[in-house]
């Protein structure tokens, strides 16, 4: 999520500049077209430049407005500047509580959906997919916490829970999307001192990906806080390097043929392809003595995909 290495954080996946992959609607242009430019940008550190690009798909393109501010958040999420992340968040989550009205969390109603999934994504305003808006609070949550606004940051931590929660009972499944906003939420509550309630999410990670340093020797060191030997332990920094790598792939058309008594034909729905290459770890030094390697913590592209197809699945 934080591709700037003189910003030195803790573990996280391949998460994404580009949140979604969706499609503009009112011009029938693939998005990852449409905001090619602001990408370039980014990529060249010209952060403000991409921001400004960004910010005018959202003129050129009502329907892409949860795009356009999820995006510039991004761009000032790596720039270093989380207030200004915060702020362009904040406008998408605005964007998406527009849709409150209508039937699902993700905003699409079964006609919609159904409509999305016959022609394409580009037949309907874009409004995120679940892991989308989930990974949006939780890189809300991330940038309070960088704030110090500790509250607002679990505010957004809960958020996201409930989105996974929503789609968890919708798609009879689970998933993995909360993952880093989980472990946020445990550095929230060690910097607040509830060191049980930090324990507590610490120790929900583990059971779900055992093994793990980060989540490991996090829990230890929790233990540690509240153990005799916890004023020691609070005399010791803690370096966090979170890793943030990769872009989000475009959406591609999958067509299935379908035959009945009476009639046969085709219909296309969309999936993930591909993401380009990216860096997916990096080695920690501190004073030219190496201290570790950051270790993947959530795979967005992997919760995606299956987000993706139960949703369709679900249409």
């Amino acid at each position: 999520v934080l591709p700037p290495l003189e910003n030195m954080r803790l573990v996280l996946a391949p998460a994404l500049l580009v949140l979604a992959s969706a499609c503009s609607s009112s011009t029938f242009r693939d998005y990852p077209d449409t905001a090619m430019a602001g990408v370039r940008a980014w990529e060249q550190g010209r952060f403000d430049a991409a921001a400004k690009q960004f910010g005018r798909i959202q003129e050129l393109d009502e329907d892409d407005a949860f795009l356009a501010y999820a995006e510039t958040g991004m761009v000032w999420h790596v720039a270093n500047q989380p207030e200004r992340a915060v702020q362009a968040w904040l406008l998408a989550d605005k964007k998406l509580k527009s849709f409150n009205d209508r039937p699902t969390i993700s905003g699409r109603s079964i006609t919609e959906g159904l409509e999305s999934m016959i022609l394409n994504d580009k037949a309907i305003p874009y409004d995120g997919e679940d892991f989308e808006v989930a990974l949006l609070h939780g890189l809300m949550a991330w940038d309070y916490l960088r704030m110090g606004k500790l509250d607002d940051a679990m505010v957004e931590v809960l958020r996201g829970y409930h989105i996974e929660e929503v789609a968890e009972e919708r798609y009879d499944t689970q998933y993995g999307m909360n993952r880093f906003a989980r472990f946020v939420a445990a550095l929230v509550q060690e910097v607040d001192a509830n060191f049980d309630e930090a324990e507590l999410d610490l120790s929900i990670l583990a059971e779900d990906i055992p093994s793990h340093p980060s989540v490991d020797y996090s829990l230890k060191r929790v233990k540690r806080l509240q153990s005799a030997d916890g004023a020691a332990e609070r005399q010791l920094a803690q370096l966090i390097v979170v890793h943030e790598a990769s872009r989000m792939p475009r959406k591609i058309a999958v067509e299935h043929r379908y035959h009945t008594g009476r009639s046969s034909g085709r219909i296309s729905v969309p999936k993930f392809g591909f993401p380009p290459p990216a860096l997916l770890g990096v080695q920690v030094s501190v004073d030219q003595d190496h201290v570790g390697n950051t270790v993947l913590l959530e795979n967005v592209l992997h919760v995606a995909r299956e987000n993706l197809d139960d949703r369709m699945a679900w249409t």
